[in-house]
């Protein structure tokens, strides 16, 4: 079951794994999750959104 649930650091690695394919699929921009820093810095919120993310359970 897929959930939606707000984003917590817990979740960086995942979140960076799931980015960086459609950044190389979709947009044909070849790197990696490792060469996006801004992935591992991913904040809890942005002008006063949130960010929410897909639990896989």
């Amino acid at each position: 079951m897929i959930e939606i649930r707000r984003f917590i650091p817990q979740y960086r690695q995942g979140v960076a794994e799931v980015i960086a394919p459609i950044a190389q699929r979709e947009f044909g921009v070849d790197i990696t999750a490792a060469e996006r820093p801004d992935l591992a810095n991913i904040p809890l919120t942005t002008a006063g959104s949130r960010f929410f993310s897909p639990v896989l359970e």
